[in-house]
């Protein structure tokens, strides 16, 4: 469990840094280009905001442009910040169910070892079979409260992967700021459908390896009624636990892959009628 924990912290930090960085890129790099270029001496006349709003009165004066490029800016920000405590979260919750599955094979490997005592080898694979009804009853929770958000997420994304790819598709100018940001801000976007699609996956796996690691058990050395119970892990195992987008489809790699097909053919439709 520290192992899973550990590996949670580590993925929920790069993909924070990844979204932050590109997130304030993408909302700071005119500005950030703009400073330098005045700094450095050019003759700068545009003020550029982080978001392009269009207000009711004159936004180029001081000190009203640059509390406004703040404002603007923070609250940009504010936006990328949820979306990545929600994608820890997610981490966190998956790990350690998976952790919890992993418990359990260790525990049928080493049932042979218990079954010197009668009793203490029943009581044991009883209480295996009890953790896993509650790890089967959190990864069902766990997709009850992510199933709708993560639905949201994927129709949001994929809309705006389609419009930054049709960006990216329809820019003729060599490399610069704009061109750059527009590309982190893609792989941003990408990374985060990725991420759900991903825990959707590894919870499969685990699940389905309970399964296995029941099988490889020394089962033809125990009594017949160890053997109904370690049936009915193997039974159980084969209903892969999942996490689902709305209950519509279960979210795996290849729900990925099937996410960014559909991503490109909505570009190809883009930039056609473009």
């Amino acid at each position: 469990m520290t192992t899973k924990a550990r590996i949670s912290q580590f993925c929920s930090y790069i993909v924070l840094i990844f979204n932050v960085t590109a997130g304030a890129l993408y909302f700071g790099a005119e500005n950030l280009t703009a400073i330098v270029q005045l700094l450095a001496g050019y003759n700068v006349t545009s003020r550029p905001l982080p978001v392009r709003i269009q207000l009711p009165f004159d936004a180029e004066q001081s000190p009203i442009y640059e509390l406004l490029v703040i404002v603007l800016f923070l609250h940009s920000m504010t936006l990328v910040f949820p979306v990545n405590l929600l994608s820890g979260l997610v981490f966190s919750l998956v790990f350690h169910a998976c952790g919890q599955i992993d418990i359990i094979c260790q525990e049928l490997k080493n049932i042979s070892e218990k079954m010197s005592h009668y009793g203490s080898s029943t009581y044991t694979t009883g209480m295996l079979i009890e953790r896993h009804n509650r790890v089967i009853s959190f990864s069902k929770n766990i997709d009850k409260v992510f199933s709708f958000i993560a639905l949201m997420q994927i129709l949001g994304n994929t809309l705006v992967i389609c419009f930054l790819g049709l960006v990216l598709m329809t820019s003729h100018t060599d490399i610069d700021i704009g061109l750059l940001k527009t590309m982190f801000a893609y792989m941003g976007i990408s990374l985060e459908v990725f991420v759900v699609c991903f825990v959707g996956e590894y919870l499969c796996i685990k699940s389905k390896s309970l399964g296995d690691a029941a099988y490889e058990s020394l089962w033809y050395n125990m009594s017949p009624s160890h053997v109904k119970k370690l049936l009915l892990i193997i039974m159980r195992s084969q209903k892969q636990l999942t996490i689902t987008a709305g209950g519509i489809t279960n979210l795996s790699l290849e729900s990925f892959t099937s996410i960014m097909k559909a991503s490109a053919s909505y570009m190809s439709v883009l930039k056609a009628m473009y």
